[in-house]
């Protein structure tokens, strides 16, 4: 019965924290809107379609070029984006091992060491677009935990990636979010559900309210 309980308060915990989390993107509704409409949602619709549509995604230099302005990857080694796009490639229809890829990855150019699980989780997202991406705007959106420095940090940042997982799927329940969602996709005739999903989208409303958030404010 404890046990019961304590799931149920967890539960109504988590709803709060989502319901509270919806209200600030509901509230930012028209800056969101306008900075979707302005590149991130046709750029992630085009680099979902051109990796759906592509035979060789290391070969591909387009989505290449597109794929590491838009998600940061420019600042890493040659060898690590080269055996990142042939992960990636690899992974192509299958379900995407976190832990596997992150390891695969952490021995390679100047990362030599490093666990790059930001970039996977954008990799993990690109093969399956339900799964949720970890980044710095997100984890500060959610008020979650750094795991910089930490032990264990690849369960820590596991841990955050099932939290930001199941508040996007809360979210995306509900009524005034699924408002924004529709009227993004209507902007956008290429953001199907199938290839840009709910989840993604809340994904990318929390990237747009970010940097408007964190966008230095005009003066003069």
């Amino acid at each position: 019965m404890g046990v019961k309980l304590a799931h149920s308060l967890a539960k109504l915990v988590n709803l709060k924290h989502s319901m509270t989390f919806a209200q600030r993107l509901i509230e930012d509704r028209s800056g969101i809107l306008d900075e979707l409409r302005e590149g991130p949602l046709q750029i992630v619709c085009f680099l979902q379609q051109r990796f759906e549509d592509s035979d060789s995604i290391p070969n591909d230099k387009v989505f290449q070029f597109v794929y590491k302005h838009y998600y940061g990857l420019r600042f890493v080694s040659p060898e690590f984006t080269n055996r990142y796009f042939e992960i990636m490639a690899e992974n192509k229809g299958e379900e995407p091992s976190f832990l596997d890829i992150a390891v695969k990855l952490s021995g390679i150019g100047k990362e030599d060491g490093r666990l790059q699980l930001v970039f996977v989780s954008k990799l993990c997202a690109t093969v399956n677009p339900k799964l949720p991406i970890c980044d710095n705007l997100v984890v500060s959106f959610y008020e979650l935990c750094d795991v910089k420095g930490c032990k264990d940090r690849i369960e820590k940042f596991k841990g955050n990636l099932r939290c930001i997982g199941e508040r996007a799927k809360e979210m995306a329940e509900n009524e005034g979010i699924r408002a924004i969602i529709k009227e993004a996709r209507g902007s956008c005739p290429m953001a199907t559900e199938e290839r840009i999903p709910d989840l993604r989208m809340v994904d990318l409303m929390i990237w747009a309210h970010q940097k408007r958030v964190k966008r230095p404010a005009k003066t003069g």
